[in-house]
């Protein structure tokens, strides 16, 4: 008999960018806002350090970032192009929440990062506050693998990846990229075909502990212990699905 190895491994990513907020009006006095950003390419990783940027094809620029500064009472205060800020512009004195965002959340697969950060600052009067934002990957990542044995087992293993929004990410046996997707859910479906055609269907849901800024890669092998089955490793939480046939039958 063999078991159908599918491990789980994550990997944390921090990245920076930049996001600052303003101050609402009905306060006394004015102040100023200068912002800047800053980018961390990163990426921690338990076997070897590497950088963001081995899967992007590079880390976007301040102007690629829109800019919202909303009051403490959620008005918009100011909306656009961060590098379109206008550093002499004078905010009524309060707290402002600040949000830089690149990309949309609607669009997720292979190549679509999106990048956001929010920060919550105090504007004082007479005076000029400096704020570095930090922007990180917003959405996680997923990959998949598999082992020599398990490609030689199974002559055809495509699957696709539904996010908890419904995209569909087709994972054929020769993607090795990354997909982004929002840090939600996601279920990984397909038929494993054996050279002998017979066929195994696959399905397997991730319903929690998705983290933004993450790299998850699912890890496919095929191993000789016990009965047939696929061991899904999540975050050290092990789940068995069991396939309907003997592999060996």
């Amino acid at each position: 008999m063999r078991n159908i190895l599918f491990s789980l491994l994550s990997v944390a990513l921090m990245l920076s960018a930049c996001n600052k907020s303003a101050v609402p009006s009905g306060a006394s006095g004015q102040g100023g806002l200068r912002l800047s950003l800053q980018t961390q390419e990163e990426l921690a990783d338990a076997a070897v350090r590497s950088n963001l940027t081995d899967y992007v094809a590079a880390l976007p620029a301040k102007d690629a970032f829109n800019l919202t500064v909303t009051t403490s009472t959620g008005q918009q205060f100011w909306t656009g192009k961060l590098t379109e800020w206008p550093e002499d512009i004078r905010l009524n004195v309060g707290s402002y929440s600040v949000t830089a965002v690149c990309g949309s959340e609607e669009e997720e697969g292979f190549a679509k990062p999106r990048f956001a950060a929010t920060e919550q600052i105090e504007i004082a009067k007479d005076d000029t506050t400096d704020v570095l934002l930090t922007a990180k990957l917003a959405n996680c990542m997923v990959k998949v693998t598999r082992s020599a044995a398990f490609n030689a087992f199974f002559a055809q293993s495509d699957l696709v990846l539904t996010t908890g929004a419904g995209t569909e990410i087709a994972f054929p046996a020769t993607e090795m990229r990354p997909a982004f997707l929002e840090a939600w859910k996601f279920t990984l479906a397909g038929s494993l075909v054996t050279p002998a055609g017979t066929a195994y269907p696959f399905s397997q849901s991730f319903e929690s502990g998705l983290k933004s800024a993450t790299l998850y890669t699912i890890q496919m092998d095929v191993t000789s212990v016990g009965t047939p089955a696929i061991v899904v490793t999540f975050d050290n939480t092990v789940e068995t699905v069991e396939l309907e046939e003997d592999l060996y039958e």
